[in-house]
């Protein structure tokens, strides 16, 4: 305490903050570091911990220190009188746990993006981001951040925005000013990081095809009472005469924008077009645009499509998600926005991510958002896809929040445009039909999650062996509404940007069809619903010897469409179940097994999507309140289940894991996210030994939250398949003895 203090004297324009780091080999609870008399700022590094002190004298601290330095006290008798036990120093396991204790410094703040910005021009002004220490304490963060405030005017800087969330434990601002502002920023202990401003990757659109309006029934409105599906993006051109007359209001929050909501820069409106109406192309080429719903657009990005400088870009997503949910008590909300200098490397979450997820928490929201692209310099066509799995194509934020739908992109078409000269070879696409596109960015999501969850078609990008460059090429791109109309209706676009609205699309299908269900039950049929094409599962499969592994982290579970999501048929039966479940409780749901799924030989599958949206903190290793997990069982009675369900092992020394059935992902590789899908394939019927009812055991785990923390809200969404029955909704049908939630 004597270096703190003799800092403390010889600082005189700042008040330094007694902000330790310790650095450990195992970790030290919440509650230990408190009995220390030192609050937790952040423990999402395993082998760290921040902490900040109230007394600068460390009191508590050193007196538990002085106690574990009289080492072990004498040995006493065992209870079980089986010899002594082996004598222990006073607060052993939180000492010995301790490798190095040290104060904060200033380059642990900057980012390494930031200093390579600053060792260019010092003089320029720019933007940055600064995330202060989150204290519970209000006074204290206030104060905290008004210092800041203060030391940025006296080195010539000046605060433009600032956002705290006490609920997800956030406190962010951004300030503008030189080098030396950001250096003397980086010197308060308060602040955690200093960033540069946040860069959304937005590849521009194109003229890619016109589409002749003339020749097309311009669309009808919406229904007066169907739901309203929110966009966040550059605006939408609300007088496009295919999105005419589904807008619902197209708005700008921020008075940076000066209350214009129309779209400048056309990327809001592509996004829009295939939110609206999911496969663009196909429906002009049917010459049917027919809106399920209604489009409500709130614009964050400039004309050149970016946050302005003086907009905090998390308190102005934030505010337009709550706008929406509010306003329009929009359910279903599309954000193709990633913060390109930001792919998210593990660890700890980001301050936007944790908002996300506790906005979906609260106003219960399926919430969309695109994985993010790869620099176009990082694309290699040569060794495409291996590229994809080498270092550096990583998720962008705010793709890895736990609670929201990630969005990732394969590529639709491989067929390239005619060309008038060349030959036939002199340009190539980069990814292979229905591979991973080449610019999609790969997970996993926090603490190892499923990220992206699904995919869709992104678009392709072409080679051209001639010139060894990148070019667009309108063949391989998604088509979708322009905003530079009326000279063009139609343009060609690629990016996870134009992938993420399209299951966009089918939320909002699904929020029209069933008004009742809840967005855990829609997130939970779009699990369900999941597959991998035979094409990429063949690529991955040829090879890799981890192509399970591989597969997931760049396309999740797969590709989603209308119809495995929103239907049942004669051989498929779809079934849901909406609940809440207490933490360290379970609940057992019975899947009746009929004839035609035990005495139809052929492919038999159960695939089933769990979805829930757990409390977050943004700066805790253990980042949800609480995980679920679910398990397939069959041959066992329903009391044997209850008994195995509840407790690891029975007196027997059984556990239910010897009743499970194997499902692809694995409980280890699925149950990290709020979002988890698992599919139970076999190629022929059941054996007869398990021709009685089966069934699906789901668990909720504690991690932070406390005993009397109400029960959290579930969906589950259960798929039954067999591919040579035409019987199978009939019988489930009259089991269960109530009309299924899903019409054939």
């Amino acid at each position: 305490m004597e270096q703190f203090q003799r800092r403390r004297d010889e600082t005189k324009d700042f008040d330094p903050k007694l902000i330790l780091r310790f650095d450990l080999h195992r970790r030290v609870s919440d509650a230990e570091w408190k009995r220390s008399g030192l609050t937790v700022l952040d423990s999402s590094d395993q082998h760290a911990v921040i902490v900040f002190a109230d007394d600068e004298n460390l009191d508590l601290f050193r007196e538990r220190l002085t106690k574990y330095a009289q080492g072990p006290g004498e040995p006493r008798p065992r209870e079980d009188g089986k010899g002594e036990t082996e004598p222990t120093a006073p607060h052993e396991g939180f000492f010995d746990a301790i490798d190095e204790l040290r104060f904060t410094e200033p380059a642990d703040r900057m980012s390494a993006r930031l200093t390579d910005a600053l060792s260019g021009d010092r003089g320029a002004t720019r933007p940055f981001d600064v995330e202060f220490w989150f204290s519970s304490n209000q006074d204290t963060l206030e104060d905290w951040i008004r210092e800041g405030s203060e030391r940025a005017e006296e080195s010539g800087g000046e605060l433009l925005d600032e956002y705290v969330n006490r609920a997800a434990g956030i406190a962010l601002a951004r300030f503008r000013g030189d080098a030396g502002v950001v250096e003397a920023l980086a010197e308060l202990d308060q602040i955690a990081s200093i960033d540069v401003v946040p860069a959304p990757m937005l590849e521009r659109a194109e003229l890619a095809q016109l589409q002749d309006i003339s020749q097309l029934e311009e669309p009808e409105a919406p229904s007066e009472d169907a739901p309203v599906i929110g966009v966040i993006d550059s605006g939408i051109l609300s007088g496009h005469p295919l999105l005419e007359a589904a807008v619902a209001e197209a708005t700008a929050l921020h008075p940076a924008f000066g209350e214009q909501g129309e779209d400048s820069d056309g990327h809001g409106t592509l996004v829009a077009g295939i939110a609206l109406y999911g496969n663009v192309l196909a429906a002009a080429r049917a010459g049917e645009f027919e809106p399920d719903f209604w489009l409500a657009s709130v614009r964050v990005l400039d004309d050149d499509a970016e946050v302005p400088d003086s907009v905090n870009w998390v308190k102005a997503i934030s505010e337009a998600v709550r706008y929406l949910a509010e306003s329009w008590q929009a359910r279903i909300i599309n954000l193709s926005i990633g913060d390109s200098q930001n792919p998210f490397g593990g660890g700890k979450s980001t301050a936007l991510a944790s908002e996300l997820d506790s906005l979906v928490r609260q106003f219960g929201l399926v919430l969309v958002v695109s994985a993010g692209n790869l620099r176009s310099d990082a694309i290699n066509h040569e060794q495409w896809p291996d590229y994809l799995h080498g270092e550096g194509p990583n998720i962008l934020d705010p793709a890895q929040a736990s609670s929201t739908v990630t969005v990732g992109a394969i590529s639709g078409s491989d067929g390239l445009s005619e060309r008038s000269v060349g030959s036939t070879i002199d340009a190539v696409a980069v990814a292979q039909r229905n591979g991973p596109a080449p610019f999609t960015t790969r997970g996993p999501g926090v603490r190892g999650a499923i990220k992206p969850e699904f995919v869709a078609d992104g678009g392709n990008c072409r080679y051209d062996h001639t010139t060894g460059s990148l070019h667009r090429d309108p063949a391989l791109e998604v088509i979708s509404t322009s905003a530079r109309y009326p000279d063009r209706l139609l343009e060609g676009a690629f990016g996870t940007s134009f992938a993420a609205p399209a299951v966009t699309n089918v939320a909002g299908r699904l929020a029209t069809r069933y008004p009742s269900f809840s967005a855990n039950a829609i997130r939970a049929l779009m699990l369900q619903g999941a597959a991998h094409g035979a094409d990429v599962q063949r690529m991955m499969t040829d090879r890799y010897e981890d192509a399970e592994q591989r597969l997931h982290a760049l396309c999740g579970y797969g590709g989603i469409n209308w119809e495995r999501c929103g239907f049942s048929d004669d051989g498929r039966v779809v079934m849901v179940a909406e609940d809440a479940l207490r933490p360290e409780d379970f609940h057992v749901y019975r899947i009746p097994m009929t004839q035609a799924f035990t005495g139809v030989s052929g492919p038999h599958e159960i695939s089933v999507g769990l979805a829930f949206s757990p409390p977050v903190r943004h700066r805790r290793f253990d980042y949800l309140g609480f995980q679920m997990d679910f398990q397939l069982a069959r041959a066992i009675e329903l009391d044997d289940l209850f008994d195995l369900a509840g407790a690891e092992f029975d007196s027997d020394g059984e556990k239910l894991s010897d009743y499970e059935l194997s499902m692809r992902p694995t409980r280890t590789a699925r149950s990290k996210g709020a979002n988890q899908m698992a599919r139970y394939s076999s190629t022929q019927r059941p054996r007869e030994d398990f021709h009685d009812d089966w069934y699906l055991v789901v668990k909720s785990f504690n991690k932070w939250m406390p005993s009397s923390a109400a029960p959290q809200p579930y969906a589950l969404a259960i798929s039954i398949e067999v591919e040579r029955t035409v019987e199978l909704f009939a019988e489930l049908e009259a089991e269960l003895r109530v009309e299924l939630e899903l019409e054939a």
